[in-house]
Parts: C-alpha cells; structure tokens; sequence
C-alpha cells in the first residue's frame, strides 16, 4: 500500500515531464524550419563562390595581359596601346565580376535567416580569409592599375612609376591568383561538407520531429492509461490493507471453528445414532398412532349417535328463558385490583425512597463525622448516646421529609401511615449500618458504603425483576438490606401492606448496629483528645 501510494505520487511527477516534452515540440519545429532555410542558405552560398567559366577565362587572360605589360614595361619603359587597351579591358570585366561575386556572397550570408549578426559577421570573414585577400582592395588595386596604365598609355612614364607599376602589376597578379584557388576551396568545403551536412541535419530533424510528435501522442495516450491503472491500483493497495485485519480475524474465527467441529465429531455421530434410533421409535409411534385413529374414528361415530340421542332428549324438556341463560351462563365472574397502583411513578416510588434514605445516611456521616464539638466521652455509652442523639434525629427528620415529598408529588398509597413507618424504620436501619462502618473504618468505611450503595442498585430488583439480572447479581441481592427495604414499601403503597417480618428485622439489624457503637469510644479516644 506504501508502495503503490509512492507510485502514484511520483506518477504526476512524469506526467509533469510529458507536459514539458510536448511543450517542447514547438522549439524542435523551429529548429528543423532554420535546419531548412540553412540548407537554403548554403545552397545560395554554394552558387556565389562558384566562379563560372567567363571569370575563370577572364581572370586567365587578364593575368597574362599584366604578366605582358609588366615584362614590356620592364624591358624597354614603355608597353604597346594594343596591349594596354585590351589589359584596361579586361581589368573593367574582372573588376565588374568580383564586384558581383561579391555582392552574391554578402547575400547569400544575409540569406542565413536564423545566423545572428555576429554570426554572419564571422562567415564573411572566413570568405575572406579563404580568397586570402579582401576583395574591396583588390577591386581599389584594379582601380588604380587602370589609372595607372592609362597614364602609361599617355606617356613614358618616369622610374618611379615603373616601379609602382610593377608592384601593382605584380601584386594584382597574386590578388587574383589568390582569389581563383580561394574560392575554389570555399566552393569545394560549402558544396561538398556544408551544404550536405545541412541537408542532412535538415532531414533527419524533419524525421525525428514527425517521430516525436507521433511518440509523445502516443505516449500521452499511454500515460492516461497508466495513471489510471495506478490510481486502481493504489485504490485496490488501500482496501487490501484495510480488509486485511478483517481477513485474519475471519480466519482466526474459522480455523476455531475448525476446530470445535472436530472436536465435536464423537458428538456428531453419537447425534445421528440417536436420530436413528428416535426414527424407529417415530415408525413404531405412526403404527400406534394409526391404530388409536381407527379407534377414534369408531368412538366418533359412537359419540355421533350419542349427542343425536341428547339432542332429541333436550328437545323434549323445558326451554324456557331462565333455563336457557343458565345453560348459556353458569358461572358469573367479578373483577377486583387488590394492587392500585395507578402509575409507574408509584411503582419506581419505593426504589427511589430507598435510594435517597441511603444516600442521605451516607452524606450525613460524611459531614458530621465523628462529632461536631470533639468532646471527650466518658465511655463507650456516653458515645452511643450522643451519635444516636444527632444521627437518629437526622434519620427521623429525613424519612418524614422523603415521605412528605412522595405525597406532594401525588402519591397515592393504599396504607399511607405503615408507609411512613416502614421509611422511619428503613431510614434508621441505613443511619445505624453507615454510621457503624464509617465510625470503625473511618475513610475506608465511607469507600466500603458508597460500593454498597452501587450493589443495592443493582440488586435490588427496583426497576425490573432480579430474575433478569445476571447470576452473580442474583447471589448478592439477598444479602443487602435495601432488597428487603423495596419488599415492605411496595407492600404498604400498592399491596397488603402486611410486612411485620420485615419491620422486627429492620429493628433487631438497627439495634445491633447502634449498641455496635459502643465498642468505638476506646478505639477513637486519641483523635477525640
């Protein structure tokens, strides 16, 4: 049940992960559209540092044509207007090719939609560096050797002048043999690393987004599956777990009851013998049973032809009014209530007079204790007396104000003075009983009355018959006083009210308890001092 608890919870945490991988789905669309306008790109680039057989063939020429002027130049200060006019040429077309070129080149880098600036910046810089020589001065170079042989073309020109003609003749002759092999190797790494690579990656990303984007659906399709089946099966983990200890109590249970059916087998079989020999017997009964039916059918018959013979007999007598009614009538019956007891208060007044008896005997030791005054006693009498004194006149005052009680709140009792009697005397024997236990034990006898008390409650079948209480009850109930104390007020409220048994014994049981007393004056005589 952890286990599975523990799943589901970590569970979200993948479903979380999902949500995020096909969020992501879109910055992989992204990437394949630049994988593609890359591939476009390069092929662009591709075109634009490729040099196209004109400028090879114009590039070829105007290199011999310098070679020519710089070796006539050198050799005898002067070169042919033939030869000048088709270099001038021929430098105007190259000049307008490289211009060309170059402009394709920052083009095609410009077409590099997704390259960021710095970025474009680098590749433009790499084109230079493989034509080893920036194209701008090499255009300004050709510039000024067109200037520079048109003023050859106008004149001899001095020794300074042959010798800047030649630097520029000879280092535009390496500009653009530079230039030639330069993009040629810029042609070759775009078009034969670059521009497939691109158009790999391009591919595979195409591939791979369409792969992902069917994967992830079906791994969110999937995903719901299984956090549903770990929702069961954590649901079903926690039912387990909870059922569990039914699981093993029921076993418990069952394996007992294994057990007492096969203890219970010489039973069994002793069962099913007597059941057989109980059906002989029923077999035997039947054929009994079947003769006496014959018999009675016969005496039936018998009895039949009797009753036809009294009727016809009483047909014959006298059938007047007065032998009718008392044929029809022999016996008058008459109702009397010998227990008015008119409602339940009435019943439930007798344990509850007793209850408050008791518990006021009780309150009545607890307050008074031993003696107000704490005076000295001359002896154990001289005691007696004095707790009989302040006790009994508490006992008296009591029972006549339970009784009066009783009788305001409708009280009806069919012998109201035995009534009031049987509390005084019920109402002494509980003050003499508490009073000789509290004054014995002192604490401990107070302790000892009040567990009294909870017994008599119970026992004392005042609110339904002892025979419904269990045993241990019924063994105690007649023990206690206030089982015989219910038995002689009911008698008096709503019965004969003849309990002069009870009356002698609940004096003979005070008496005993007050002259008790007496044996108490020696034992108490430090704590009176």
């Amino acid at each position: 049940a952890q286990g599975t608890q523990s799943l589901q919870d970590n569970s979200r945490q993948l479903s979380t992960g999902l949500s995020q991988l096909q969020s992501g789905s879109t910055s992989l669309q992204k990437l394949i559209v630049g994988s593609q306008n890359l591939s476009t790109g390069l092929s662009q680039l591709e075109s634009s540092t490729s040099l196209s057989a004109t400028q090879q063939a114009q590039i070829s020429a105007l290199l011999s044509g310098l070679d020519t002027v710089n070796s006539e130049l050198q050799a005898s200060g002067s070169a042919s207007t033939s030869t000048i006019t088709d270099v001038t040429t021929q430098l105007g077309e190259v000049k307008t090719s490289l211009q060309n070129l170059s402009s394709d080149q920052v083009a095609a880098v410009n077409g590099l939609s997704d390259l960021s600036l710095s970025q474009k910046a680098e590749v433009l810089a790499a084109l230079q560096a493989a034509s080893v020589n920036d194209m701008t001065k090499l255009t300004d170079s050709l510039t000024q050797l067109q200037t520079d042989l048109s003023s050859i073309q106008a004149g001899l020109p001095n020794q300074d002048t042959l010798n800047q003609a030649n630097t520029i003749l000879t280092g535009s002759h390496d500009y653009l043999s530079s230039l030639s092999s330069g993009m040629s190797s810029v042609n070759s790494a775009v078009s034969g690393h670059l521009l497939p690579g691109a158009n790999q990656l391009s591919t595979g990303l195409t591939q791979f987004g369409a792969g992902m984007s069917t994967g992830s659906s079906q791994l969110s399709s999937g995903m719901a599956q299984f956090i549903q089946g770990v929702n069961q099966i954590n649901t079903g983990a926690q039912t387990l777990a909870s059922k569990s200890q039914e699981l093993n109590t029921g076993s418990q249970k069952l394996s007992s009851g294994l057990s007492q059916l096969a203890s219970n087998n010489g039973q069994l079989g002793m069962g099913t013998q007597q059941v057989q020999t109980a059906t002989g017997q029923l077999t035997s009964g039947l054929g009994t049973l079947s003769t006496a039916s014959g018999d009675l059918s016969m005496n039936l018959g018998t009895l039949s032809s009797k009753l036809t013979t009294a009727s016809q007999q009483i047909s014959g007598t006298n059938s007047s009014q007065i032998n009718a009614a008392a044929i029809s009538k022999p016996v008058n019956t008459n109702h009397s209530d010998n227990d008015k007891v008119r409602y339940n208060g009435e019943g439930m007044a007798p344990y509850m007079i007793s209850v408050a008896l008791f518990i006021g005997a009780l309150s009545t030791n607890v307050v008074v204790g031993i003696s107000f005054s704490k005076k000295k006693w001359k002896s154990g009498w001289d005691f007696m007396l004095s707790k009989v004194a302040i006790n009994g006149s508490i006992a008296l005052a009591q029972a006549i104000i339970v009784f009066l009680a009783v009788l305001a709140l409708g009280l009806q009792a069919s012998h109201a003075f035995l009534t009031l009697g049987g509390i005084i005397l019920i109402s002494f024997m509980y003050m003499a009983i508490v009073t000789f236990f509290v004054t014995w034990l002192g604490k401990v006898g107070d302790f000892m009355m009040l567990i009294m008390l909870v017994l008599q409650l119970a026992t004392s079948a005042g609110t339904y018959p002892i025979q419904l209480a269990p045993k241990i009850y019924q063994i105690i109930s007649p023990f206690l006083p206030m089982t015989y104390a219910l038995r002689m007020i009911r008698s008096t409220i709503g019965l004969s009210g003849n309990e002069w048994g009870y009356a002698v014994s609940f004096v003979a049981i005070t008496l005993v308890f007050v002259f008790g007393l007496t044996f108490f004056k020696n034992s108490y005589e430090s704590l009176f001092e």
